[in-house]
């Protein structure tokens, strides 16, 4: 009787049961320091026309911050090889939660700004992204993360705590939708 099964056991033998799928591998790659003239690029005009214009239909409407006074809301300049930079600006704060937009631009133009996230958490890592989101009431909540590995930004794990029920702070239990081996 095959045991692997949950809700019905069957009749087959267990070695005719697929072996479940090995887990991702992110091999995170350390960023050279940033240099003192990718801050100067904070307040690029043209840098922050490129961010506006990925997905430009909805991101006025998801990151409006992008679209205020860029001396009220600067973007931030992060160095993550010779060609490629994470830009990052506020998007929106609701509640308890802000959301903050990361985009991997081009050193020089053309940008090609491409958006990661606008929900991620303030601060960046040296090469991690994070972002958690709760509800008001503190029983609700969502994560992902996202690591470089010298290319791109890619997704490390994601988790929710599935239906808010008001059981406690933060929920009574995490069920991860993405989970992978980050290796350093």
């Amino acid at each position: 009787m095959c045991i692997t099964a949950k809700l019905h056991s069957g009749g087959r033998s267990e070695e005719r049961v697929p072996a479940g799928l090995s887990m991702p591998i992110v091999k995170v790659v350390t960023p050279p320091p940033t240099r003192a003239a990718d801050r100067a690029l904070e307040r690029s005009p043209s840098r922050r026309s490129a961010l506006r214009a990925t997905e430009q239909v909805e991101l006025q409407e998801r990151c409006p911050d992008l679209f205020l006074d860029e001396r009220d809301h600067p973007l931030t300049v992060r160095r993550l090889s010779g060609s490629k930079l994470p830009v990052s600006a506020q998007c929106w704060i609701r509640g308890q939660n802000a959301g903050f937009g990361y985009w991997m631009v081009n050193h020089r133009a053309p940008y090609q700004a491409a958006l990661v996230t606008i929900s991620a958490d303030e601060s960046i890592g040296a090469s991690h992204i994070f972002a958690s989101q709760r509800n008001v009431a503190g029983d609700c909540l969502s994560a992902k993360s996202w690591a470089w590995d010298g290319k791109d930004f890619v997704p490390t794990s994601a988790l929710t705590i599935g239906l808010c029920r008001l059981v406690t702070l933060g929920g009574p239990w995490q069920m991860p939708t993405l989970v992978t081996r980050v290796l350093k």
